[in-house]
């Protein structure tokens, strides 16, 4: 019996880590990252990336939900590749669009997801960032000059794990880059230290 249940464990653990991801790199240095076949909510609409024959596909709704897709090329798909698994990061930016107070109509769409990388990285082409992570804030410091030497030219606190509405009508939540995929690994060993 508990050789069912490591090998259940196991298998589940590997399902939940191994996920693919579609990847494209923004100008300013960060990534935006969206799980295969996951519907994501932005601007208005419902999108769906998938992979085919190492291709990604690109859909949305027409009927402005989590189904009825009909494949699309609005996005660059030059841009656009598939990765096995997310990098480390810092941090993570959750933009719901027009979404008020970060609740999306669909159960099962997700917010665009955009991720910081750890340590200094090219913000610019004269200047470079570095993010401040703790239990309470994110603090984005963008430095005059590259590899964060100079003054800090610019600091920006943003609450972590809060709805905020930054701009007009567009809503994002901010959080640390505290990984799930760790968090489900530790339950499992946890668990199988129990049994």
């Amino acid at each position: 019996m508990k050789s069912i249940i490591f090998l259940s464990l196991l298998y589940f653990s590997c399902v939940c880590v191994s996920k693919k991801y579609i990847s494209f790199a923004d100008a300013d240095g960060t990534q935006t990252v969206l799980r295969v076949d996951s519907c994501y909510y932005y601007n208005t609409r419902y999108y769906k990336f998938g992979e085919k024959d190492d291709q990604v596909q690109q859909f949305y709704s027409t009927k402005n939900d989590c189904g009825n897709w009909e494949e699309t090329n609005e996005f660059d798909a030059s841009v656009l590749t598939i990765i096995d698994k997310l990098p480390d990061f810092s941090a993570a930016e959750y933009s719901y669009s027009d979404a008020y107070n970060c609740e999306l109509m669909q159960d099962d769409a997700k917010p665009m997801e955009r991720i910081y990388p750890i340590g200094c990285f090219k913000y610019t082409n004269d200047t470079s960032m570095k993010l401040e992570v703790n239990e309470k804030s994110i603090t984005f410091n963008e430095y005059s000059k590259l590899n964060c030497e100079g003054d800090i030219k610019k600091s920006d606190v943003k609450e972590n794990k809060k709805c905020l509405e930054l701009v007009k009508g567009r809503f994002y939540i901010y959080s640390d880059g505290t990984k799930s995929q760790i968090i489900i690994l530790m339950a499992v060993v946890m668990l199988l230290f129990f049994i």
